[in-house]
């Protein structure tokens, strides 16, 4: 009985998370309404869902709202919610995640403290009901900001099982900070209107799933959860924490004009640049891979790292291929390509500090000579980003300069 206000909370808390993944939901849909038809397919192939007697639009009214951008109505988004939750718990209750100790929180958040504290750790770790309630935390926690169609897409996009799509969204939410970010902006609700606040933690899940495709792409699916999850940690905490003083080109003005709007805002600095410098994580993973690989430091390689954006006009490139894509399968393709102007600018910058060891030369000097060693290559780029950049160019114009940037990576014919 004296339990009660805080199993309220609880209940409270999580009917909250629905609401809020509804609402979240019905604006993704407006912007990409092929994932939740994509989602709804493939839920009917499995016999998981029956979309006339669930009240789901047929594929010719589908295709009409998305052409419309009018997205799903928020009856219809809830049902879509339940049916990718089942199917998540299913999932995860025939693999091993439930176990990973990564995911013991999900059980110790679930009950009131007062009941934690008297049963102890391994009383509830004993719990007949671990593996369900781990499993059912963990997937209210990760669509309810991420969405229904997430795990689909990225099953789908990647190769990879559920439970490994999971995992590493588990992983690149806990080095990015996400349970602290998501309570923060639930302290500003009262602040700012909710378009704003959502806008933020679409943000938030953008960072994230762009996170969770760099970890399955880059890290095992086998290791020691929390043990990727301190070394990563480790391996960002001195880049967060002097971003500022690194980023350059593109990427710099970036980082301060999103720094400016937020503090505009009346949002408080440090957390302000907590949440831009979030939107770097994936390239901040990138750097500390590729110190780990060439025996460097972090600062040093980061150094590198975005001279080489500046130099190549790298983050411009990226910035183009996100752009105003909405026919799906475009989609698809650039988010293809920028995963190869990631490896093109990783490959760049692992050359940079290799010739740098090698010769004892100061990196900025390695920079200019790898340029010298690859002119033609790199003037072949630059023309052609330069002619794909002055106007509206198609997506297969921008495919044409990704491959120019990886010649110049490769150095072939140099």
């Amino acid at each position: 009985e004296s339990m009660t206000d805080e199993v309220s909370e609880l209940v409270l808390r999580n009917n909250v998370g629905q609401s809020l993944a509804v609402s979240l939901d019905e604006l993704r849909s407006k912007e990409a309404l092929d994932d939740f038809a994509a989602l709804v397919a493939a839920l009917e192939r499995d016999r998981r869902l029956d979309r006339a007697a669930e009240g789901i639009p047929d594929p010719d009214a589908m295709r009409e709202r998305a052409g419309q951008r009018t997205g799903l109505t928020r009856p219809t988004l809830a049902v879509l919610l339940s049916h990718a939750k089942l199917y998540a718990k299913g999932a995860l209750l025939e693999s091993a995640l439930p176990d990973d100790p990564a995911t013991g929180p999900y059980l110790v958040g679930y009950f009131p403290a007062p009941a934690v504290e008297a049963a102890g750790p391994e009383r509830l770790r004993a719990h007949q009901l671990r593996r369900e309630i781990v499993t059912t935390e963990l997937v209210n926690d990760l669509v309810n900001l991420m969405g229904s169609s997430f795990l689909h897409r990225m099953a789908r996009d990647t190769g990879r099982s559920l439970p490994e799509a999971v995992r590493a969204w588990l992983v690149a939410s806990r080095i990015a900070g996400g349970p602290e970010i998501r309570a923060d902006l639930g302290e500003l609700e009262a602040r700012y209107t909710a378009d704003r606040v959502y806008r933020w933690l679409l943000g938030l899940g953008r960072v994230l799933e762009a996170t969770t495709q760099w970890l399955l792409a880059n890290v095992p699916a086998d290791g020691d959860t929390d043990a990727l999850i301190g070394d990563a940690r480790g391996g960002l905490a001195s880049l967060r924490g002097s971003f500022a003083r690194f980023v350059a080109g593109e990427d710099r003005k970036l980082f301060f004009d999103r720094l400016g709007e937020l503090q505009d805002a009346g949002v408080d600095r440090t957390l302000a640049e907590r949440l831009i410098t979030l939107r770097f994580l994936p390239q901040l993973l990138e750097i500390v891979h590729v110190a780990r690989a060439a025996g460097s430091d972090d600062v040093r390689t980061a150094k590198v790292y975005y001279a080489v954006s500046e130099r190549f006009a790298t983050a411009s490139l990226r910035e183009h291929l996100r752009e105003g894509r909405h026919d799906p399968w475009e989609r698809r393709y650039a988010q293809t390509l920028a995963g190869d102007v990631a490896r093109a600018q990783r490959a760049l910058v692992a050359s940079v500090l290799a010739r740098a060891a090698g010769n004892g030369e100061d990196v900025g000097h390695a920079l200019k000579a790898l340029e010298k060693d690859r002119a033609r290559q790199v003037q072949g780029y630059r023309e052609l980003l330069q002619e794909v950049r002055s106007e509206s160019a198609p997506l297969a114009a921008f495919a044409l300069a990704v491959r120019a940037l990886e010649g110049v990576a490769g150095g072939d014919g140099a």
